[in-house]
């Protein structure tokens, strides 16, 4: 079995909140072969969140756990100890079928303006990101 989930939107200070996410992910990582956060576990991420969640991030590194990032939490790979898939769409054949896996801010043809944040703002921001 494969488990996939999305928008999550955590806050990275309510730990209340992120200890229901991590009881539910050893649930599911009791039961399934992997799982796929496809894009905005938290609400938002820069470094020096990591302190508050340390309880979540200890079941987010089993390596069963795939975390594209999100719109939201483009960041959350620079300092958290987390594996995630880069670029931000992955591709997979699943049950004989062709799937590709994102958060889906990648996949629009219009929006200019995002596109244009997404190329040059968000490795830059990276950068800055201790």
């Amino acid at each position: 079995m494969i488990v996939f989930v999305a928008d999550i939107h955590l806050d990275p200070h309510d730990a209340p909140a992120q200890a229901v996410f991590a009881a539910w992910l050893r649930v599911q990582l009791g039961r399934a072969e992997r799982v796929f956060i496809l894009g905005d576990l938290f609400n938002y991420w820069y470094s020096g969140l990591e302190s508050g969640c340390q309880p979540l991030l200890e079941v987010l590194r089993d390596g069963r756990v795939s975390i594209l990032p999100g719109n939201r939490d483009f960041l959350l790979g620079n300092s958290s100890g987390l594996k995630l898939v880069r670029p931000e769409e992955l591709r997979l054949s699943l049950g004989g079928r062709r799937v590709i896996l994102a958060h889906g801010h990648t996949l629009p043809e219009g929006d200019w303006g995002f596109k244009c944040l997404h190329a040059v703002a968000w490795p830059l921001l990276r950068r800055l990101d201790p």
